[in-house]
């Protein structure tokens, strides 16, 4: 009630008023709210209160989330559009900006372009997808109960996910197979 707040109050055409505020502005880049959710987070704000206070849902929120916290360099090269956010979103499948970087040096020259399929596949090498028939065999489930760790993707129609430990998966499927040989 004590801050005074400087208002224009302008009478005629208010729709011309809207149109121009609307034409001249320049759209927030999303790489800017992927950082700003993160900066509300790291200011203590949980991810239900972001997504009730913008109007979206929670998912979304903790996708942005995770595109905020991938390497500062591949921010600046999706900023400078020299991927699209289809592979930036590839790149959150790794928490380790090391790696990250790593895929990005080896995939960003190709002439073809930086496909998001190529991104995903140098990620997750050395783990089993959780939709492979190996995967499917072995069950998420299962597998988190031998406490296995998952790598989920937060950006996947299907709530897909790598199985991490594949010495693991080998086990839990050779006792699967033993199981049903007796």
């Amino acid at each position: 009630p004590d801050c005074v707040v400087p208002c224009f109050v302008r009478t005629g055409n208010t729709s011309e008023i809207s149109l121009a505020e609307n034409i001249v502005r320049q759209a927030m880049h999303p790489a800017d709210q992927f950082e700003a959710f993160a900066a509300l987070v790291d200011a203590g704000e949980t991810v239900p209160a972001i997504a009730s206070r913008f109007g979206v849902a929670e998912k979304l929120v903790r996708q942005r989330l995770k595109l905020g916290k991938v390497a500062p360099k591949l921010l600046a090269a999706y900023r400078a559009e020299e991927m699209d956010l289809e592979t930036l979103t590839a790149f959150t499948l790794s928490d380790s900006h090391k790696r990250q970087l790593a895929v990005w040096k080896q995939v960003r020259n190709e002439h073809y372009g930086v496909s998001p399929h190529t991104v995903r596949r140098l990620l997750t090498e050395k783990s089993i997808a959780s939709g492979s028939r190996l995967g499917r065999f072995v069950g998420i489930e299962a597998y988190e109960q031998a406490g296995g760790r998952v790598t989920r993707d937060l950006f996947s129609e299907r709530d897909e996910g790598y199985l991490d430990d594949v010495k693991l998966v080998h086990k839990l499927a050779l006792r699967k197979l033993e199981a049903k040989a007796r």
